[in-house]
């Protein structure tokens, strides 16, 4: 159940406290609550990237929550979603502290300027 009440939201399914109480619950199906989180993602992020035409997703987090077979899911989910042509050269990959908080950023103002968001 998610704080607005609802059953399903992204936010229960694949932010990091929530993902920390199901890893410790699954014993050896750790990689299949990952896949799980992953996939959900990417089925959420596959209109954003194709709408926008992103070459690139940076997520921020743990890696050993967002690691390989998190990102793996979440890129698999969105080449399966979207048009090959949309995810052709398409990368998705965990920020690294440093050269990447300015990509985010300068990402952050292309969005707001795209989307009209202040």
């Amino acid at each position: 159940m998610c704080r607005c009440g609802r059953r399903g939201c992204l936010e229960v399914v694949a932010a990091t406290p929530f993902l920390r109480r199901r890893l410790a619950d699954a014993g050896d199906g750790t990689d299949a609550v990952l896949a799980a989180a992953g996939q959900a993602l990417g089925r959420v992020l596959t209109p954003v990237v194709a709408a926008l035409g992103l070459e690139q997703v940076v997520l921020s987090g743990p890696p050993d929550v967002v690691g390989d077979v998190f990102l793996e899911a979440a890129k698999a989910a969105i080449e399966h979603e979207a048009l090959a042509i949309v995810t052709d050269d398409f990368e998705i990959r965990v920020a690294v502290r440093g050269d990447d908080i300015v990509l985010l950023g300068g990402t952050a103002l292309v969005v707001a300027e795209e989307l009209g968001i202040r």
